[in-house]
């Protein structure tokens, strides 16, 4: 028995024609799963959003895209290629290769405050004496 597909606002497909193909099956689940999460935190912030949204799109996008940038290099902070006299190096930004949704810009693209407002109910007159 196989459990439906799990909703996202970009599908794989729609993910590499934006970035790039995927390098083989496990780059491809690993972005499934990823683009799985990034769908699952925006629709537990933003319940009832619209699938079509093209905000929650480029969150998504740009979320997973950051996470799959180091590749080989994951858990690495930076490297440094030498070859005869040419050295090529690179400071990576999301070394841990995690969903980032604050570097994205998630909160104002998906208009979700960062100050929420506190919400309570008090009885009339509950905060005098008896």
């Amino acid at each position: 028995m196989t459990s439906p597909t799990p909703f996202t606002f970009v599908t794989v497909e729609e993910f590499e024609s934006l970035w790039r193909p995927m390098k083989g099956e496990e780059e491809t689940s690993w972005a499934q799963l990823l683009l799985v999460a990034a769908s699952a935190w925006i629709l537990e912030r933003k319940p009832g959003i619209d699938v079509d949204n093209p905000a929650a799109k480029t969150v998504v996008t740009s979320v997973v895209k950051a996470a799959l940038l180091p590749g080989d290099w994951q858990g690495y902070r930076s490297w440094t290629r030498t070859v005869d006299d040419a050295t090529t190096a690179a400071v990576l930004a999301n070394p841990s290769a995690h969903l980032d949704f604050d570097a994205a810009g998630a909160f104002s693209l998906l208009g979700i405050s960062l100050n929420p407002l506190p919400v309570a109910n008090f009885a009339r007159d509950d905060w005098g004496p008896p």
